[in-house]
């Protein structure tokens, strides 16, 4: 009973970021909303903030995890997404730098769309009610009604 004209795709921080790589690999996904995502775990651990290689794993062992997770890094796939885009971020996430933000922007195909937020990585309702406006609009579901469950 799915419609497969009709798929879409919701991830926040870490799902955010997987969520990337699945609109990049999976031509089925017809609108990913994303918020708080980054390029992907190696982009999260080699960013100056954050937590870098742990004490009890080598540097070696460190290398050849770098090395095998690369190359699937959702930022190396988001690129080649076939459906409509839309990343949110919090202009006060402490979790999500800018940085990582504008690199994943970088890889975007055309037409993806970017919205900042004056909220943290949570977000805010703000941003929860442009998420599922857009999704309604690009996938032609309801819009939630507002005394009511939203049906998403």
């Amino acid at each position: 009973d799915v419609d497969p004209a009709r798929l879409g795709l919701v991830g926040g921080s870490h799902g955010g970021a997987l969520g990337a790589l699945v609109a990049g690999v999976e031509p089925r996904v017809r609108a990913a909303a994303l918020r708080s995502a980054d390029g992907g775990p190696v982009s999260y651990v080699t960013d100056p903030s954050g937590p870098g290689r742990p004490d009890d794993v080598t540097e070696a062992e460190w290398d050849r995890w770098i090395a095998t997770m690369s190359p699937i890094e959702p930022a190396c796939y988001v690129g080649q997404a076939r459906g409509r885009l839309l990343f949110l971020w919090g202009r006060q996430d402490r979790l999500v730098s800018a940085a990582r933000a504008a690199d994943l922007t970088a890889r975007l195909p055309d037409g993806a769309e970017v919205r900042w937020y004056d909220a943290g990585h949570q977000l805010d309702e703000r941003a929860e009610a442009d998420r599922l406006a857009w999704l309604d609009r690009h996938l032609g579901t309801r819009p939630p009604a507002a005394d009511g469950p939203a049906g998403h």
